[in-house]
């Protein structure tokens, strides 16, 4: 059995009742929290890049483009979405996959516009879009990354086109053929991180994820082998070979062994351990920026590799600066949305922190670990020092959840430019999803 088969026949023939009720929680959490980032992020320069785009070069009007007034083309739509839920990189993530869930679920939410869905129906389509993906890239990561790959939009693409098809209704030739069209049509690299161009690979896998489906459907076909296959994907990608014994899927699954990382700042995920620890020592020592002559952070290679920017002069780069992130833990106590401001970018004392946070590669850590693990050392001008190993940062659905409050609380932020009711009303629908007999509410708040 190839490759794409094992897949086609994974989402077709795996029901509601075979997905456990721990898969089915994490996966409305991480819903739940897409929703509200693609809220936050229509606001931001990026969504208005891409509106700007649209409105030249997309004259259809099939789906309305959420959060936004606007109507597009069904790829369009996802386009659009894709770049709002990842534009402030504070959408849920995984090391594996990437940012899975802003993919897929502007796929969901654009194409049921067109294909009506109960929730229940949603939700399935978001968890086995999910473990096909997370499964396909624990077999090629962290080769893909190193090679200089987004994850992301590459996995993405394929998590896209299935779960385009499962709303289309394709069948099982059809999906293997919209599968396999996915594995061409991927693309993304890591060079882009910092600009708005990675945000756009999110919204860019979403499209190409429904024009597979869209081609897949008119009969366009692809090879079968197109992920083992020669020069096929894991060897173009990973420069590896892949068998379909390499993606146990469902057993177990990927949201209950790995899951995925509500975000509690809104950065690169690299650097979350990091300043959970720097919280950590602040708040169990008392001390500030004034106490501090330096900090020490050690990390695997990979997280090294993702955080580029030492020297960030822009709010694109300061989402990948361990040294920024610190920084401004430090002098503020806090890293949010607030603190991408040009005024806190520039802030001359924050500036001086920065020079004095080294970051590095420690030879004791594997090169790749998911859970992005640090040692963080403050030494202080008195000459005492105070270590915090962290192995995972907070938020992880898997080791550390979020509570329900803190994932409102984070939600709320995100929507806070929407009146208090309909803010709830939207998180209720979301956090509750399989309880929905249909999705028109939730469009109609979106709108």
């Amino acid at each position: 059995m190839s490759v794409a088969s094992k897949l086609a026949d994974f989402v077709l023939d795996t029901t509601w009742e075979q997905i456990p009720e721990s898969v089915k929680r994490s996966s409305r959490t991480a819903f739940t929290d897409s929703v509200g980032c693609m809220i936050s992020g229509s606001h931001t320069e990026g969504a208005q890049g891409i509106l700007n785009y649209l409105k030249e070069w997309d004259g259809s009007s099939e789906a309305a483009v959420l959060c936004s007034g606007r109507r597009s083309s069904l790829p369009g739509a996802a386009l659009a979405e894709g770049m709002f839920a990842h534009s402030q990189d504070f959408d849920n993530s995984s090391c594996f996959l990437g940012h899975g869930s802003s993919v897929i679920v502007p796929v969901l939410l654009t194409l049921v516009q067109k294909y009506p869905k109960s929730g229940k129906e949603v939700l399935r389509a978001y968890m086995l879009a999910m473990e096909s993906g997370f499964q396909l890239s624990k077999a090629m990561v962290p080769e893909i990354s190193f090679r200089g790959f987004h994850g992301t939009s590459v996995f993405g693409c394929i998590t896209a086109s299935i779960a385009a098809s499962l709303m289309a209704g394709l069948d099982r030739q059809q999906l293997v053929n919209a599968i396999s069209l996915a594995a061409t049509s991927a693309g993304g690299l890591m060079v882009n991180f910092g600009t708005m161009t990675k945000f756009y690979h999110v919204g860019m896998a979403a499209a190409r994820g429904i024009q597979c489906m869209q081609l897949a459907q008119s009969g366009i076909q692809a090879s079968p082998l197109a992920f083992e296959g020669p020069n096929g994907f894991a060897q173009g990608y990973a420069g590896k070979s892949l068998r379909e014994e390499d993606l146990p899927l469902g057993n177990p699954w990927c949201m209950d062994t790995a899951g995925v990382l509500i975000k509690l700042f809104p950065c690169c995920s690299a650097a979350h351990s990091a300043l959970c620890g720097v919280r950590r020592i602040m708040n169990e020592e008392g001390i500030g920026p004034r106490d501090v002559e330096n900090i020490t952070v050690l990390v695997p290679e990979y997280t090294v590799h993702c955080l580029k920017y030492h020297d960030p002069q822009d709010e694109g780069e300061c989402r990948f600066s361990m040294e920024y992130a610190l920084a401004s833990m430090l002098h503020t106590g806090r890293y949010n949305l607030r603190s991408f401001e040009r005024r806190q970018i520039e802030d001359p004392q924050i500036r001086q922190t920065m020079k004095r946070v080294q970051m590095q590669a420690d030879p004791r850590f594997p090169e790749f670990l998911d859970e992005e693990p640090a040692v963080v050392t403050i030494r202080l001008k008195d000459g005492r020092s105070f270590t915090r190993s962290m192995e995972y940062p907070d938020g992880r659905t898997v080791e550390s959840p979020c509570t329900e409050e803190m994932i409102f609380e984070k939600f709320a932020d995100c929507a806070s430019g929407l009146p208090e009711k309909t803010v709830q009303h939207i998180f209720d629908f979301c956090y509750h999803l399989d309880d929905q007999k249909e999705m028109d509410p939730l469009i109609e708040m979106l709108r």
